[in-house]
């Protein structure tokens, strides 16, 4: 049985359902997706660190990182932002995450044989072959519309989450 990790970038998942899907999934139903017949033995989640003014919001991620961690036993990786300033006075926020997940990958890499990334930043093309050249399996799972052209092209398999939709969407309880 291959031995498989699971790394999500949050950030980039969390624009694909808003932008292009227009529905959400199950975390639940989609760790049960990725991981069967497999023995998944590494899970990681990034996030930025986000401040919010409404405190249901605030309280509702932690809610949801607590049951990441606890129920589907994903390592929550969270890190703030930082304020870039330019010389126009303009200001923009941005993080390291991207890096880190690249670290992360690259520090784990002899504990699996094949990684599933969910996400679709073209800035993982170039790890991604890296990984393949090491004989390990890489899986992209994005939409259509965010994956980028050279990430999908390095990766041994694309999983587009429309395909899984019914496999994977979370359903409200009434």
């Amino acid at each position: 049985m291959a031995r498989r990790a699971i790394f999500v970038d949050a950030e980039n998942v969390f624009y694909s359902q808003k932008q292009f899907l227009h529905w959400f999934f199950d975390w639940e139903k989609l760790l049960s997706f990725l991981s069967k017949g497999h023995d998944v033995v590494d899970r990681q989640f990034f996030t930025i660190k986000a401040t919010f003014k409404d405190d249901r919001i605030s309280e509702n991620r932690k809610k949801f990182h607590h049951f990441l961690t606890t129920a589907l036993h994903f390592y929550v990786r969270e890190r703030e932002t930082k304020t870039i300033r330019l010389p126009n006075g303009a200001s923009f926020q941005k993080s390291n995450i991207d890096i880190e997940i690249a670290i992360a990958i690259l520090t784990t890499v002899n504990n699996w044989d094949e990684i599933v990334f969910v996400g679709g930043d073209s800035d993982f093309a170039i790890l991604f072959q890296k990984i393949r050249d090491m004989g390990k399996k890489v899986i992209i799972v994005s939409t259509k519309e965010t994956v980028s052209y050279d990430l999908r092209n390095v990766a041994h398999e694309f999983i587009d989450l429309d395909s899984i939709k019914s496999h994977i969407e979370r359903v409200e309880k009434k």
